[in-house]
């Protein structure tokens, strides 16, 4: 009796392991660089980032896994990308968390042909290959030109699997409704169209730290506040603000 549950408890074990390899540890397939430095090639390949020089440029691997987690200001530098036609383009970024505040999110860069195109957001928690669409406008991947994309840590800690390049633009906008209205001017952040009779207000700092919390009555609310970026929390709903 006691062999039979011990086998069934190591069985389980095992099967939980093969479940965490196969959501983490992908079969990795790293193209021969001729093959990869033909026009075109990776809108029809994946672009793993183990098969870039990452551990030379801040990254670092992660155990059973086939992400790759940054080092501070880590980079993970896909170069050998070419396209035989000027057009708009989607790099779309298999990404993981490493660690994440739960309200601010991590973020990372963008950098094509050493141009800053942003700095993006990204929450927890993931599944298996989660992902985000990064517009690549008209002009920013040249023809005849070895294009370089890196994805650069920029705050906490996002994962990498890799790119596809995508002929296109997948983007598609999406205007987030709330039953609030909030704008960030003249230094001060502005909420109106409360509607609950006591509205919890949470201000923190992109970094995550709470800045200022309070119940508040009324339809609106004014706080006087340094420029610059915050997440608002109104009654639990986030909203990122720019204070000018």
């Amino acid at each position: 009796m006691k062999t039979k549950l011990l086998f069934r408890m190591y069985t389980a074990i095992f099967v939980c392991g093969l479940s965490f390899m196969s959501v983490n540890a992908q079969v990795v397939d790293c193209k021969d660089s001729t093959l990869a430095s033909a026009p075109d090639f990776w809108l029809s390949n994946f672009y793993f980032s183990k098969c870039t020089n990452y551990l030379n440029t801040g990254g670092k691997d992660i155990v059973g896994s086939s992400y790759v987690d940054f080092n501070g200001a880590g980079k993970v530098i896909f170069n050998n990308i070419f396209v035989s036609k000027d057009a708009d383009y989607t790099c779309r970024l298999t990404y993981g968390i490493g660690w994440a505040d739960p309200v601010t999110g991590c973020d990372f860069n963008l950098i094509v042909n050493d141009a800053l195109m942003g700095t993006h957001t990204v929450f927890g928690p993931h599944t298996a290959n989660t992902t985000i669409d990064l517009p690549l406008p008209l002009g920013t991947l040249a023809t005849d030109w070895n294009n370089v994309i890196v994805i650069q840590q920029a705050r906490h800690w996002p994962t990498t699997l890799g790119i596809q390049l995508i002929k296109g633009t997948t983007a598609v906008p999406v205007v987030k409704e709330y039953p609030f209205k909030i704008s960030g001017l003249n230094k001060s952040i502005l909420i109106s169209n409360l509607t609950n009779e006591k509205n919890s207000i949470q201000i923190f700092s992109v970094e995550g730290k709470l800045i200022n919390s309070e119940i508040v009555s009324g339809t609106s609310y004014v706080k006087s506040i340094n420029m610059g970026v915050y997440l608002i929390k109104v009654n639990g709903t986030p909203v990122k603000v720019v204070v000018q």
